[in-house]
């Protein structure tokens, strides 16, 4: 790069070239999550343009969700081989293309390609990439509070709800996303620019060739050691219950408060606010997370808890204020059960297997959202109403966060593990150096007396 001269150790950039991945990554994420995380209104606009049911219209927003997730390993290997430059500008180029080529399409099973598929996949490959650099060039004590500055994008994101109303108001949901394609494209390809660590560049430079040979069969042995830790097991099943009820939130709810009388202004004022609640827990846990006493896992426990309350009582408010205000405490806690899943997967890995972690915690995310229409969209059509979806979701975050307290018990229980292994080692380690020295100061008064 022109502005980063490896010479100059005194250069503003390097020095701060930090701060400069996390604006990139901010700027990235805001464009992506203001399509993806906005889906509520597009639901509403698919139903409409292809005459499609309620599970029809749910499945392309549950596919990109699903596939957000769901090729975390592929992408893990992608930016391992190619460099995580390259797999931004790969996402970049599929999100865009996906957004422009749904925009003709005339039969809606198309979009679960076009959207579903090509938005979700490269929705991932930016959204993973830009995590795992997060986490290479900050320490692992800023990790968190870096992660969770980034992922505040996301709420900005449901903060531009009035602006994406208006563009399918005005021009069309086809339209809007061939504008939103270009936007997405000049920020995008913007922000790969500066994807490298280049405090470790000339390490890596180095070890390359030996590593790129035994990449694949290292990266496989250490799934297959993540997915025997028994507390890991517990941490997947736990991010597939949250990934059902978090994602019913993001494709349905809109079609529920349709249901339900609202009209669409009202709905993207309700996802506005939702937004600003989003935004308020992310700020929270970017100030708080790292100092509480308990663990990442308690914490994404207790927020499932949390959320499943205002979760419980949807079925039984019937004004239109009362809903508003359940989604804008629910929101607050649900926003800690997305961003907390990178800390979750550190804090479940070895030092050694933090990328691996990350994608597989992110492919049960996406195994979840996959479920999410034919759990909740479905039972709608069939009983022509939302009560036994939220009771579902409510059972969902319950289950979520039992599986989660068990996660880090069994965690706790390998940290102890790990500690009797070491003093034992040390233990044995200072006994021989004694007898070492024990049997030098023999032979040395052996020698004396000879």
């Amino acid at each position: 790069m022109a502005f980063v001269n490896e010479n100059n150790n005194g250069g503003f950039f390097k020095k701060h070239w930090s701060i400069l991945v996390l604006v990139a990554v901010f700027c990235n994420f805001l464009c992506l999550s203001g399509v993806l995380f906005n889906y509520n209104l597009l639901y509403i606009e698919i139903m409409h343009s292809f005459n499609s049911t309620s599970t029809q219209a749910g499945i392309p927003g549950a596919l990109s969700f699903t596939f957000n997730s769901f090729t975390s390993p592929i992408v893990t290997v992608l930016y391992q081989i190619l460099g995580h430059r390259i797999t931004v500008v790969l996402g970049v180029s599929l999100c865009c293309a996906g957004l422009l080529s749904s925009s003709f399409v005339q039969h809606i099973a198309v979009l679960y390609i076009t959207y579903g598929f090509m938005f979700g996949v490269g929705f991932n490959a930016c959204n993973l990439t830009c995590t795992d650099m997060i986490l290479r060039v900050f320490d692992k004590r800023n990790a968190t509070r870096a992660t969770c500055t980034a992922l505040c994008a996301i709420s900005v994101g449901f903060l531009m709800s009035p602006g994406i109303e208006w563009l399918y108001e005005t021009y069309s949901w086809r339209v809007s996303f061939r504008i939103l394609s270009v936007i997405l494209a000049c920020v995008g390809y913007s922000s790969a620019l500066v994807m490298m660590d280049i405090k470790s560049k000339k390490k890596k430079s180095r070890e390359r060739k030996p590593e790129q040979s035994s990449q694949k069969t290292v990266s496989i042995a250490k799934y297959g050691f993540l997915l025997r830790r028994r507390g890991y097991s517990f941490g997947l099943l736990g991010c597939v219950f949250t990934a059902i009820t978090t994602t019913f939130t993001f494709i349905s709810m809109g079609n529920f408060l349709l249901e339900n009388g609202m009209d669409i202004s009202s709905i993207s004022f309700i996802i506005f606010l939702m937004g600003v609640g989003d935004l308020v827990g992310r700020i929270v846990a970017a100030i708080f997370s790292d100092r509480l006493p308990i663990s990442r896992i308690c914490q994404h426990a207790l927020s499932s808890l949390l959320t499943a309350l205002p979760t419980i009582c949807l079925p039984f408010i019937g004004s239109h204020t009362g809903q508003t205000v359940a989604f804008i405490v629910m929101s607050l806690p649900r926003s800690l059960l997305i961003v907390l899943m990178p800390s979750i997967a550190m804090e479940l890995a070895t030092d050694n297997t933090t990328s691996e972690s990350m994608a597989v915690s992110y492919l049960a995310f996406g195994i979840g959202a996959f479920t999410t229409p034919y759990l909740t969209d479905l039972i709608y059509e069939i009983t022509g109403s939302y009560d036994i979806p939220w009771f579902i979701c409510t059972g969902l975050y319950v289950l979520a966060a039992g599986f989660m307290l068990l996660a880090d018990r069994a965690r706790k229980q390998n940290l102890m593990t790990d500690a009797r292994q070491y003093n034992l080692v040390h233990k044995d380690t200072i006994e021989y150096k004694d007898t070492q020295i024990k049997s030098n100061q023999i032979e040395n008064r052996t020698h004396t007396a000879i």
